[in-house]
């Protein structure tokens, strides 16, 4: 099966894909905040995606990047990640859009997916930390709260960063 990313929004309205490197929070998972756990809106069967969403869900074509920042994608090294190019780019994406209030929270939970590229070998832990440290600025952090979210990102996944 080709890799699938997230629709992220793109499907229409009340569709939402995650794939690769993406995570659902679903039934019996409890939220964290209420403590109440999660449950189903109507009574719609979950289903096997078809192909026709499958290539909708498909990330554009990429354009060479350099060969410093990130690995080539292999079966060995990277650990079962498909596509570690669209993975991080994801990843620092989801940094730069998080909204003001929780943005050290999403660089946090992102650097948590990147130590685990490094984990991986999927990406080296110092091109890792750059472009996390550049996300996290670029989203208005000060280096203090960038080097700390990162810190414990790695920490919290056992990755030496």
């Amino acid at each position: 099966m080709p890799a699938v990313l997230n629709s992220q929004g793109r499907l229409g309205e009340g569709i939402d894909v995650r794939g690769d490197g993406g995570y659902v929070v679903a039934p019996p998972s409890i939220h964290p905040r209420t403590g109440r756990p999660y449950r189903w809106i109507g009574d719609r069967p979950v289903v096997e995606m078809p192909p026709p969403l499958i290539t909708a869900c498909q990330p554009p074509p990429v354009a060479a990047t350099s060969a410093s920042t990130t690995r080539a994608p292999s079966s060995a090294p990277g650990g079962g990640i498909s596509s570690p190019d669209a993975l991080l780019r994801s990843l620092l994406d989801t940094i730069r859009r998080a909204p003001k209030g929780r943005r050290r929270a999403t660089l946090y939970g992102s650097a948590r997916g990147v130590a685990r590229m490094v984990a991986a070998n999927a990406i080296s832990a110092r091109d890792a930390l750059n472009a996390l440290y550049d996300a996290g600025i670029g989203a208005g952090q000060t280096d203090r709260e960038t080097r700390a979210a990162i810190a414990g990102g790695f920490r919290d996944e056992g990755v030496a960063a």
